[in-house]
């Protein structure tokens, strides 16, 4: 196997952007992995990757069959890697819109596997004819290549004219300074392509030794520098809704219950595990919802206004039920709860919050029994002045 490979100078040149990209995507992982907005870019950074480990591998081979075989491997980073940075853009901007709508995604993502069968069964876009040059193997641009590369172009446009209109939109100066880092970050990676990949093979016919193998690779210099900044100094990639959300629901005083339409519990937050006595999410989460609701009317009571309301899409406000704690404790609450429904319209669940209407009931009790003296103390007040003017 190694027969097949001889050493290429160039190969040490794209080893250090190779090396550049996995250190990046292993740091933005190491940030925040369940950032929506860091796995796009990942996956872009991913498929960067993959083409330059096939440029590698057409630089270092002797054989023409392997280096073909390279191509049609490479050619599958180049061809997703728009659709993905095109995402990754829209997901920094806020376009959830877009990114939600299915017939965007399956014309984004249908056309890139329409020129990707293209490429691998036919030369319209990618032509096979490998040549050798001292800096490795190249192939020639196929007869229909400038359709994939207006294809490529609309994509980086479309992608620089979302961050432009977010700048200029956006109030808060720190979201405009990420904007303005991600743009000229980009940008190198933008031009280089856009001459290596689009302006070459169209208009010269042939790829650019000078932007394949040095320059386009080497922009991710200016990628990780800038994204670097907007990372670590304005944490562009770490603040998430994946962190905010766990954070909310476990310092929230209300105890929260989520349970599925079989009436199981599937999750619970740290005030509940609290306020009902329990040490571990273990010993709820699996458990039936009457293991922490009084029986009898009680759990009557919430079967016919609470999970029936719920089951019909309704939501349920204010009803007051009785909690069971571990050691058998009976705790009066004020329960709400919201259904959990598929885009289809479905219950799968429902999230309930309930309080503790102990403090409360006492607050009620105490108010009461302030009233019943006033009313006693007015009452002998009243039958005193009566007896004077007597």
């Amino acid at each position: 196997m190694f027969e097949q490979f001889s050493f290429n100078i160039v190969t040490i040149f794209l080893f250090v952007p190779l090396v550049i990209c996995e250190g990046f995507i292993l740091y933005i992982y190491s940030k925040n992995p369940y950032n929506f907005l860091n796995k796009l870019f990942i996956i872009f950074l991913s498929l960067f990757v993959i083409w330059i480990i096939t440029e590698i591998v057409n630089a270092a081979t002797t054989s023409g069959e392997l280096a073909e075989w390279s191509v049609r491997i490479g050619i599958l980073g180049l061809n997703f890697a728009g659709p993905a940075f095109l995402l990754f853009i829209l997901a920094f901007v806020r376009e959830e819109r877009l990114i939600k709508n299915f017939w965007f995604l399956v014309s984004l993502f249908g056309i890139s596997m329409i020129f990707l069968f293209l490429s691998w069964r036919s030369d319209f876009i990618i032509s096979y004819e490998m040549k050798l040059f001292p800096w490795g193997w190249q192939n020639v641009p196929g007869k229909y290549t400038g359709f994939y590369s207006m294809w490529v172009a609309a994509l980086f446009i479309s992608s620089f004219f979302f961050v432009a209109r977010f700048y200029l939109r956006t109030r808060i100066p720190d979201e405009k300074k990420q904007a303005f880092l991600l743009f000229v970050g980009i940008l190198p990676v933008f031009i280089a392509g856009m001459v290596s990949q689009v302006i070459a093979p169209v208009i010269m016919h042939e790829r650019s030794f000078l932007f394949d193998a040095i320059v386009f690779p080497f922009t991710v210099f200016p990628l990780a520098f800038f994204l670097g900044i907007a990372i670590i100094k304005y944490k562009l990639f770490v603040i998430s809704p994946s962190l905010v959300i766990p954070s909310i629901i476990d310092t929230m005083a209300e105890a929260l219950v989520v349970f599925n339409p079989s009436l199981y519990i599937e999750f619970v937050n740290h005030t509940t595990l609290e306020f009902l006595g329990y040490t571990s999410t273990d010993e709820l989460v699996g458990r039936r919802l009457d293991t922490i609701i009084v029986g009898g009317n009680i759990w009557e009571t919430l079967l016919r206004r609470g999970v029936t309301p719920l089951q019909t899409g309704r939501e349920v406000r204010n009803l007051e039920i009785k909690f069971l704690t571990r050691d058998g404790k009976e705790v009066p609450v004020n329960f709400s709860a919201s259904p959990l429904k598929t885009p289809a319209g479905e219950f799968v669940g429902a999230v309930a919050l309930a309080y503790d209407m102990g403090e409360t009931k006492k607050l009620i009790h105490s108010l009461e029994k302030k009233l019943t003296e006033l009313s006693e103390a007015k009452h002998n007040l009243e039958r005193t002045l009566g007896k004077r003017l007597l």
